[in-house]
């Protein structure tokens, strides 16, 4: 797409999404309903926060699988609030949705804000509130890369026990290979990176104080023509996600950009050859284009691939009816 098209397209989604809030107010997305615990595990260096949700029904003796999830950068576990409540209609589901370290309620040092450091802590909190039964992975963006590498780390054990695994608009290999995130490699942001960590409370203040183009931002760039259809169109899902990173540190923005710029999961690929799952990819992402989501499917023959027109990189809040169908067909099948 030529960068006339973009602005055009982004322009007239501007407009379109101006006229409808203008036409009614919109609610806000709900919070993570029917929560029945939230953990809060301490690591030697951080503490990691879990929600846990549980299905309506339980049937007794049957088994039960334990869908665990990671969320995208500067996100949290409310950004998964449309599979949450509908996975809740499956019986004998067990949900866990950890808040990554530096993320939502999880705290941690900057220093060790690391794909790989995310993956460990889920490792432990799995080996905490879920030691034993099946389990089903599902990430997003930077936690596709977290489930990736908890895989990696894994015993065979623990490989064993995963049924399932579900990576939506991420990348295998380097994230800053292609689209948005090459601008990590920039001078304007090394600089950034290099000041704001010697200087946390003026980035601070500096983050603070643009927030306010936080949501056209989002609105023109990781948006679509999806989000006006549907679940999504029922709520104010760009002033969510605005939030979202509002509520992100930017130490945590800024402590996790080394490391996104050039870490690499392909190692992960042998683990997944004997596991079924499916990849979803939003055909405009331009975070990170359909091209590195689909690469997956390269290294990983038993993951089938969905290719969702007029979405972006925010799947899991912008086309959750098919997200969450493609969980639910990704549960039936493994059990």
């Amino acid at each position: 797409m030529s960068l006339l098209s973009h602005l055009f397209g982004t322009t007239r989604f501007v407009v379109r999404r101006a006229a409808h809030r203008l036409a009614r107010r919109v609610p806000e997305v709900p919070e993570l309903n029917d929560v029945v615990a939230s953990h809060v595990h301490f690591a030697p260096d951080a503490k990691l926060v879990t929600k846990e949700i549980l299905s309506a029904r339980q049937a007794e003796g049957a088994e039960q699988l334990t869908v665990v999830f990671a969320h995208g950068f500067t996100l949290s576990s409310r950004s998964w609030v449309f599979q949450a409540e509908h996975l809740r209609d499956i019986p004998n589901l067990r949900m866990l949705l950890p808040d990554l370290r530096g993320h939502g309620e999880s705290t941690g040092p900057v220093e060790t804000y690391t794909v790989d450091t995310t993956a460990r802590d889920m490792l432990e909190i799995i080996g905490h509130l879920a030691p034993s039964g099946p389990l089903l992975l599902v990430g997003h963006s930077l936690g596709v890369q977290s489930v990736l590498s908890m895989m990696r780390q894994a015993d065979s054990d623990f490989v064993s026990r995963v049924r399932g695994i579900a990576l939506v608009n991420g990348a295998i290999g380097s994230f800053a290979s292609a689209g948005v995130t090459q601008i990590l490699r920039s001078l304007p942001v090394r600089l950034m990176r290099k000041y704001g960590q010697r200087y946390p409370r003026v980035a601070a203040r500096v983050k603070g104080s643009v927030d306010w183009v936080l949501e056209p931002f989002i609105a023109s760039f990781v948006y679509h023509g999806a989000l006006e259809e549907g679940e999504s169109a029922r709520f104010d899902v760009v002033e969510y996600h605005a939030e979202e990173i509002d509520r992100c540190t930017m130490t945590t923005v800024l402590g996790f950009m080394d490391d996104l710029i050039n870490h690499d999961e392909t190692e992960a690929a042998p683990t997944l050859a004997d596991i079924p799952g499916v990849v979803m990819v939003g055909q405009k992402d331009n975070v990170t284009p359909a091209s590195q989501t689909r690469a997956i499917v390269e290294e990983w023959p038993k993951a089938t691939l969905r290719d969702i027109p007029e979405t972006g990189h925010m799947l899991p809040l912008e086309a959750p009816e098919i997200v969450n169908e493609e969980l639910a067909a990704l549960i039936a099948r493994v059990r």
